[in-house]
């Protein structure tokens, strides 16, 4: 090393206090070292340190004495092996006698159930956006009271007295205010149910929050007997008024819509997610709903990152939580292509059906509890049959036998959503029609159909069935869509559909 770049060093502590050479620009640094380590040198641990070391060789024998007496204090209070588990003595068990049991040690932890993972992470995120009792209380009696309000808006526009005197000129305003308190009505039912009833149980509270609660009860029985009333209103004033049996209108917009476009776009990442994870790598559907609520909770505790110091979240942030999917039902529910149904009871004994009253209030289905149908013997007069249609089935009652009734009307909205289907409906229409015409063209008593068909629009029942218009072929559309004529309780009712 060169003299002329370094410079001595002598006794240096680093160096076993022997001398040797630094270079000149590390002189700072150098110097920095050694006062730390002659300040570690110094303090007293290091002191200790040394002591003990100086020491260890005369506290050897009184270090295996204070060995012996505890390993001896062991032996004494050892049980040996414990009867309960028969798991081996830490202490007299050899390790063949260990190894001999190996195939009876699990070697693989037990699985912990989902509901159990959810548990412990929902632990984790709870703590976030949980608004305050009292806070939720105002809220929902601000909701109740607007309720309230509305259904005494509808109560007053449904007037019973004009429904009793109804003319063709008040018909139109009653069937009007008769829709709106029908939607009124539902509308209370669903903020019913999403409202708690405050806890009776009797604990010490500030005045405040127990005026609170007094008023919330009172306001819940007051929304839930004036929408008990509405919804009586209703079924009157619906009976008393006329209704058209001449035809009946079914929308099918909703088969026009986008049912995933309305969420936001976090929601239907979430939904798409369940989807890919169940239909297209094929995790089960246990599987799917822990992915989904972990998901959900990773969503949450992002919202509670990004918005430090408030407890609840904004109103953003709540809608965007409550469009979140739960599971996988309730992912693939979002999509809306299960189709449109009804339950039915029937009678296990005569197979009459009983079609359910669904509440406005509540939105349950009700049934008759027995049989409202007749026997007819083969001498004698008929009796009722009067047998139970329900029964206790998961905290409920039940239809014994249901009968599952797919709604006809919408099945034939769906298919004409499509405008494929759609063209291909009329394209078979409009090719039939031209054979019809092509054969009559050539032998006018000939028929209009071929011995062997291939499809049904070939056969000669539809090619002679005539439509609505006297004298004319149904297949005959004169570019316009078709009405369907179905009976029902005996009166001819004809089904119009907006393409």
């Amino acid at each position: 090393m060169p003299t002329d770049r370094t410079y001595a060093c002598k006794k240096c502590p680093l160096n076993h206090n022997r001398d040797h050479r630094v270079l000149k620009d590390k002189r700072v640094n150098h110097n920095a070292d050694i006062a730390a380590h002659k300040r570690q040198s110094s303090s007293p641990a290091a002191e200790r340190a040394v002591d003990a070391g100086e020491a260890t060789a005369g506290d050897a024998d009184a270090e295996l004495d204070r060995l012996a007496s505890l390993l001896t204090g062991l032996v004494v209070v050892d049980d040996g092996a414990p009867p309960r588990n028969q798991m081996h003595s830490k202490l007299f068990s050899s390790r063949e006698d260990f190894q001999s049991d190996a195939p009876h040690v699990p070697t693989a932890f037990t699985p912990i159930p989902p509901s159990q993972a959810l548990e412990s992470c929902e632990a984790l995120t709870k703590a976030h956006f949980r608004p305050s009792a009292l806070q939720a209380k105002e809220n929902d009696t601000v909701l109740l009271q607007e309720m309230r309000q509305r259904i005494r808006d509808a109560r007053e526009e449904l007037d019973f007295h004009r429904a009793l005197q109804a003319t063709a000129e008040t018909i139109p305003s009653l069937t009007k205010a008769l829709d709106v308190a029908t939607s009124v009505v539902i509308e209370a039912g669903r903020l019913l149910e999403s409202i708690k009833a405050p806890p009776s149980k009797r604990t010490r509270k500030s005045p405040r929050r127990k005026s609170h609660i007094l008023s919330l009860e009172t306001l819940l029985q007051s929304v839930t007997e004036e929408a008990n009333a509405l919804d009586v209103l209703v079924d009157v004033v619906g009976h008393l008024l006329p209704t058209s049996l001449d035809e009946v209108f079914h929308d099918a917009a909703h088969h026009f819509e986008d049912p995933i476009s309305k969420y936001s776009l976090v929601a239907q990442l979430s939904i798409l997610l369940a989807v890919i994870c169940h239909v297209v790598i094929g995790v089960s559907t246990v599987s799917t709903d822990f992915i989904i609520a972990l998901v959900n909770m990773i969503i949450r505790s992002a919202m509670a990152i990004c918005s430090p110091g408030r407890k609840n979240a904004s109103a953003t942030q709540e809608h965007v939580l409550k469009q979140l999917p739960t599971s996988l039902e309730a992912a693939l529910r979002r999509f809306k292509i299960d189709p449109a149904t009804t339950i039915y009871a029937t009678c296990p004994y005569c197979h009459h059906t009983h079609e359910p009253v669904e509440s406005r209030l509540t939105g349950e289905a009700s049934y008759p509890e027995t049989c409202q149908g007749w026997i007819y013997p083969d001498r004698g007069p008929r009796t009722p049959c009067g047998k139970n249609l329900l029964e206790q089935r998961q905290g409920k009652l039940r239809p014994i036998k249901p009968y599952v009734f797919t709604s006809f009307v919408d099945y034939i909205a769906a298919m004409l959503s499509d405008a494929e289907v759609e063209r291909m409906c009329e394209a078979a229409c409009d090719n039939a029609l031209a054979a019809v015409r092509e054969a009559l063209s050539k032998d006018p008593d000939a028929p209009v159909s071929e011995e062997r068909v291939n499809n049904v629009f070939e056969a000669e029942f539809l090619r002679s069935f005539e439509g609505p218009v006297p004298d004319q072929l149904f297949i005959q559309r004169d570019g316009r869509m078709q009405q369907l004529r179905y009976p029902q309780n005996n009166v001819h009712r004809i089904i119009h559909w907006c393409t």
